[in-house]
């Protein structure tokens, strides 16, 4: 880094450093797409990347000879060593967090939570992590071991879901959105050119009867507003069928404000790509619009909105 001036102001260096350091123990001489690939995550305001890139392909020649290489057997039996077998598990069904100890274990949790997310290392956003973690312990001393664990992490999670969570929502649902030109179309779309500008909206008084009501409608769900038409929530379909169940026990009781749930929303002006990353967030299937001045519901954008307005825009790109 030194040698080829990949270093400027230091910040971003420690990151850059121990991403290299993971490269330089690949075992396979680095190329340019395998550098930019290790190297994501790491942002560097000051060189361009290009010196970085130049450092990277300089030493990283698939040949690693140094004193961690010659103790990579014993690192490997002292890490043995401390394994634990007890895997962790916080929470409850509905939101939890889970450390398993060993791949079965996950792939258990996976297939008991198909839509759970894999955290530390998916959030490509390593120095992010070491960040955070010496932020709340403030300990000079577990900086090192921090950034091995971190490029580790970083590394596994990369080979084991490549998706982001919202590119992992599409692809679960048949769509790929790749980076490049894909991310790109949706990027330069926005919701107002695709979202539904009068959708069936709930007032937060509206009685039992005026919800089941509702079931009759095909919309995936219904924003509630309050008195001055601001988004107070949603209620889903699914929201809607639990108040059927439960109707001749609650009866007349029961309010659109007492069965609302948190959501998302987007504005008019922000992105698809912005409504794509904020549907997958929690799952959903569709999103109020709200003016983001006075907070009033102003539409409803959908999952087929999106794909509708996005295949659109690519059929008329492909003609022209």
């Amino acid at each position: 880094m030194v040698d080829h001036h990949g270093s400027q102001c230091g910040f971003c260096t420690p990151g850059i450093v121990m991403s290299l350091f993971a490269a330089y123990h690949f075992g396979a001489p680095a190329t340019t797409a395998s550098l930019c690939d290790q190297l994501a995550g790491n942002l560097c305001r000051c060189t361009g990347y290009r010196p970085i890139l130049t450092a990277g392909l300089a030493t990283c020649d698939g040949a690693p000879n140094d004193r961690f290489a010659a103790t990579a057997e014993q690192r490997a039996d002292a890490l043995r060593a401390l394994a634990d077998d007890a895997d962790l598990f916080v929470g409850d069904e509905g939101q939890f967090f889970a450390a398993p100890a060993s791949l079965d274990s996950l792939a258990v949790l996976y297939q008991r939570f198909p839509d759970a997310t894999l955290v530390a290392g998916a959030t490509d956003a390593p120095i992010t992590g070491i960040l955070l973690v010496f932020e709340m312990t403030n300990d000079y001393a577990i900086i090192i071991p921090l950034m091995l664990t971190v490029v580790v992490a970083h590394a596994i999670a990369r080979h084991w879901e490549p998706d982001s969570l919202y590119s992992g929502w599409l692809r679960r649902r048949g769509e790929s959105i790749e980076q490049g030109a894909d991310r790109d179309v949706l990027a330069g779309l926005q919701v107002r050119d695709a979202y539904d500008a009068s959708p069936r909206v709930i007032d937060e008084a509206a009685p039992l009867e005026d919800l089941l009501a509702l079931l009759d409608y095909n919309q995936p769900c219904y924003p509630v507003v309050d008195a001055e038409g601001r988004c107070l929530g949603v209620i889903t379909v699914t929201g809607l069928g639990q108040l059927a169940a439960a109707a001749r026990d609650a009866g007349p009781l029961v309010r659109a404000a007492d069965a609302v749930e948190p959501s998302e929303f987007v504005g008019p002006s922000d992105s698809l790509l912005d409504a794509v990353r904020k549907m997958g967030v929690r799952g959903a299937v569709a999103l109020p619009v709200v003016d983001r001045v006075s907070g009033q519901v102003v539409g409803l954008i959908t999952y087929a909105h999106v794909v509708t307005t996005y295949e659109s825009r690519v059929a008329r790109t492909a003609s022209t």
